[in-house]
């Protein structure tokens, strides 16, 4: 569909045209541009939702710590994620823009959790 205003193609099921508004269907009226449109978000806000998902931002120490801390349910990770979190928490103490501390405390309190578990199996074990 080709709008009658500009000439540009639009797709077939949209209403209005994507350069300059026009109502490409009977009965619409042309929209009135003093109406509040919704703000584009800013790229601040847009780093703040990816960052849940990525780890950007987050420094290699506490990043690693996260993962060791998702995996010390094997017992061989988990003392290893306890330290990395440790070391994490006093990195990111000394950068605080840094993120990461979720990341650490996992590494901190799963790390814990298993590390006393598999001292406690070990114990039995003798």
């Amino acid at each position: 569909m080709h709008c009658p205003n500009c000439g540009i193609q639009t797709p077939e099921t949209a209403n209005y045209c994507t350069r300059c508004g026009e109502p490409l269907r009977e009965g619409l009226t042309k929209p009135d541009p003093t109406e509040a449109i919704a703000p584009e978000p800013s790229v601040s806000q847009i780093e703040n939702q990816l960052r849940y998902m990525l780890p950007m931002g987050t420094p290699p120490v506490p990043l690693f710590a996260g993962y060791l801390g998702l995996f010390s349910p094997t017992l061989i990770a988990a003392p290893f994620a306890l330290i990395f979190g440790t070391i994490g928490l006093l990195q990111l103490r000394r950068r605080p823009e840094a993120f990461g501390h979720g990341r650490c405390w996992t590494g901190i309190i799963m790390g814990l959790i298993f590390t006393v578990l598999g001292i406690a199996l070990l114990i039995n074990a003798l």
